[in-house]
């Protein structure tokens, strides 16, 4: 299972894929729209809009780099939110999926804890949970959602979650959103259920930035369950968790 829009096989210019190079730090960004079925299973990719931000820079500049980096990212999230109707008296769930105990796999705990809500005003419009995984609680991811769909009248779920890629180099500097969803430990041929509008009834979309690789990429000796991730992995988290938590406090505001 491919993680990434721009690491797919595919000839996607003939689905619309487009580039944009912005004017610093190197950011370029690139541009999916899975439309319909056919598009879905000739590309593997789930139907909805993709972004991917890649910034190889982004460790070694500072925080106007990436303020701007989330500037950029919130631009394109505010265009799927406004293409899906969501607006400001919605209900949002911000959901930190994958596993805390393991840094590579803790983004949606990272950035969930930096957003922002107001838990004891009635106004608070916002809820977060981080539902770990399903071979640590025995509870699917997405039925613990489905739930909260349901009893808390939501409008719309953002999803944060670490991605696998098969090259090194591309270790936390890429930065993935859709509003397609995603289906928790496809890349590990794990497979949960699918989080999706298609299955949830509401709106859902997900931020995923690769902070994995399964050894055999690299190397076919390898065992098939072992986790390359990268060595700075902690101070990494850092930085994404705070463009990506700014970017989502900007956009419910």
């Amino acid at each position: 299972m491919i993680d990434l829009i721009d690491e797919s096989a595919e000839d996607l210019e003939r689905f619309g894929y487009k580039t944009e190079m912005y004017d610093k730090y190197g950011l370029v960004c690139s541009y999916l729209s899975i439309s319909n079925k056919k598009e879905s299973e000739e590309t593997g990719f789930d139907r909805g809009d993709y972004y991917i931000f890649n910034c190889p820079l982004i460790f070694d500049l500072d925080n106007e780099c990436w303020n701007y980096f989330s500037s950029k990212i919130y631009e394109k999230f505010k265009n799927m939110f406004k293409k899906n109707k969501i607006n400001k008296n919605d209900k949002v769930l911000i959901v930190g999926l994958g596993n805390p105990d393991i840094l590579a796999d803790s983004l949606g705990n990272r950035v969930s804890s930096k957003v922002e809500i107001k838990a004891y005003k009635k106004e608070n419009r916002i809820l977060k949970i981080c539902p770990n995984i399903f071979s640590n609680t025995g509870i699917n991811a997405y039925d613990i959602i489905r739930i909260l769909i349901e009893v808390f009248d939501i409008s719309a779920v953002i999803l944060i979650d670490s991605l696998t890629t098969s090259n090194v180099n591309r270790f936390g500097t890429s930065i993935q959103i859709n509003s397609a969803g995603l289906t928790p430990g496809s890349a590990m041929n794990n497979f949960g259920k699918k989080i999706s509008k298609e299955t949830l009834g509401v709106p859902c979309f997900s931020i995923g930035v690769p902070l994995m690789m399964i050894a055999k990429d690299l190397c076919k000796d390898s065992p098939e369950d072992l986790i390359i991730a990268p060595k700075d992995i902690d101070e990494n988290l850092d930085i994404l968790s705070y463009i990506i938590s700014n970017m989502i406090n900007k956009i419910l505001k």
